[in-house]
């Protein structure tokens, strides 16, 4: 079998998810009544595209080949979602935007977005999307640094027990306009699946739950619609911090 940049691609998605076993980056509460903060400067985030996670797929309990074998399988399906989210215009990052810009706006906060970063453009960050070192910024009273990890449709397992459902993570990190002072730093998980420890957690929608793929791709555009679901709920919860 040849090991080519798509299953690739499936293999960093399910790493990515299935690294839960780390701890959160060091965690820090913000504390509202000692910051004077009304606009926050949202730093540019990394590009991310929907993906599929399958823990403990089958085929990774018979060494290389069937790691390859499993490899494939999950990108093959991360591939078919993609295409169904595409079929339904569903825009992931304009609607955690949209969400999140707007219930901190309930709260008094005004934010101000930047562009995602092309691939070319990256910039150190740690396995969280967190960046790993932060300069001065002008014109707003803190800097926001967000890190959609993972948005897709995961599963814990093959069988009924383990449904398909959305999934969202997304770490976050604030900091004065100096960037010195680390005013928030957290992680919040919806369909938190691989158990990560400390993170803030959100259960998911029972109504968006899949046996297996073939159902998933059966429900249309129900799974577009489970995964704003799962985006507008992380967004809220993400906002509560502040």
């Amino acid at each position: 079998m040849r090991f080519n940049s798509a299953i690739a691609a499936g293999l960093v998605a399910f790493a990515l998810l299935a690294s839960g076993c780390a701890t959160v980056p060091p965690q820090q509460a913000f504390n509202r009544e000692a910051a004077t903060i009304k606009t926050i400067q949202v730093l540019p985030m990394a590009e991310s595209e929907i993906g599929l996670a399958f823990l403990n797929h089958p085929g990774q309990n018979f060494g290389l080949i069937g790691g390859l074998v499993a490899a494939s399988d999950i990108t093959s399906k991360q591939n078919k979602l993609r295409a169904q989210m595409a079929a339904s215009k569903l825009d992931h990052l304009a609607v955690f935007r949209e969400e999140f810009g707007n219930a901190m706006l309930a709260q008094g906060y005004t934010l101000t977005w930047s562009e995602p970063l092309p691939a070319k453009n990256r910039v150190a960050r740690d396995r969280w999307g967190l960046r790993k070192a932060y300069g001065a910024i002008q014109g707003a009273d803190a800097q926001l640094d967000l890190s959609l990890i993972f948005t897709g449709y995961a599963t814990s397992g093959a069988g009924d027990a383990s449904p398909y459902r959305p999934a969202v993570h997304v770490a976050a990190r604030l900091l004065d306009p100096t960037g010195q002072q680390n005013l928030f730093t957290d992680v919040v998980t919806y369909n938190n699946i691989t158990n990560i420890p400390t993170a803030i957690a959100v259960n998911p929608d029972p109504q968006y739950a899949y046996p297996d793929f073939k159902q998933l791709e059966a429900a249309g555009p129900d799974v577009a619609a489970g995964m704003k679901v799962a985006l507008v709920a992380t967004a809220k919860r993400l906002s509560e911090q502040f």
